[in-house]
């Protein structure tokens, strides 16, 4: 996978590496041994770019971890990594898909409304609508989804209609 010119990387003394796509590690990697890198899911992150605490999730192990970013070190778990020499590839495995409900709607005749959004990767392609009886479900194109900052105003536009969600 080829990586940012803005990546960072930060190797603890035992070999293992943790890689930032950008400086607020909105892209998250790491290695147990500087060769095979999983990207991670950052859950949050607070504080500025410089010094932070970033809250992941390693799909592999379903483990979650908050590590602590300042100046040109992190910390995680008493391990601390220090700033080293950056890549422009690493060999990546990412993030699998798994589907995970947003939304279910019966309706008056007996058929439900299933949306789906990825676990890891939460975006406007990753939605997926269905419509059936729960034992058959078939898919709908979705042309567009539009959510709003406003604490989830959901828009869905399909090509059957229009899901406005509050």
């Amino acid at each position: 996978m080829e990586l940012s010119q803005d990546a960072i990387f930060f190797r603890s003394n035992d070999g293992s590496v943790f890689v930032y796509g950008d400086k607020w590690g909105q892209t998250l990697f790491y290695s147990p041994d500087g060769q095979v890198f999983f990207e991670l899911f950052r859950h949050s992150i607070g504080g500025s770019p410089s010094e932070h605490d970033l809250w992941f999730e390693d799909a592999r192990t379903h483990a979650t971890a908050r590590l602590r970013k300042k100046g040109e070190e992190i910390r995680l778990n008493g391990k601390t990594y220090k700033k080293t020499a950056v890549r422009t590839e690493v060999e990546a495995i990412p993030l699998p898909e798994v589907r995970r409900p947003k939304y279910l709607f019966g309706l008056p005749d007996e058929q439900y409304l299933y949306v789906s959004t990825d676990k890891y990767k939460d975006t406007h392609d990753s939605y997926k609508m269905f419509l059936g009886d729960g034992e058959a479900m078939k898919q709908i194109f979705i042309a567009k989804v539009d959510w709003r900052h406003d604490n989830g105003t959901f828009n869905i536009l399909t090509d059957k209609g229009n899901l406005f969600i509050l």
